[in-house]
């Protein structure tokens, strides 16, 4: 291990800790847009976020399949809503 493995471990924490969040607020916000009739993409992008959470926690390598998978998921579901026009996939904030 030697003399960085602790900060490997703070790294791998933060990392930990930023998946679970984005997973909580994606899923507590996909409840109240499904709620009102809107995607449960973030619902399930949500839940999948936690779920890589977990495996980087428990340091298993299926983590990065988990999260690709997603991504991949993500560009497939972007695509279907609004098909290739760039400016559409395009994250813009709406208050522009």
């Amino acid at each position: 291990m030697g003399k960085n493995s602790s900060s490997y471990g703070v790294i791998r924490f933060l990392t930990v800790l930023f998946a679970a969040l984005t997973g909580a607020f994606m899923l507590i916000g996909g409840i109240w847009l499904a709620a009102i009739g809107g995607s449960w993409y973030y619902i399930i992008g949500g839940a999948v976020m936690l779920i890589t959470a977990f495996l980087i926690w428990r340091r298993n390598s299926a983590a990065l399949i988990v999260y690709a998978l997603l991504l991949l998921a993500t560009l497939a579901w972007g695509v279907w809503e609004v098909g290739t026009d760039f400016w559409a996939l395009a994250p813009v904030p709406t208050c522009w």
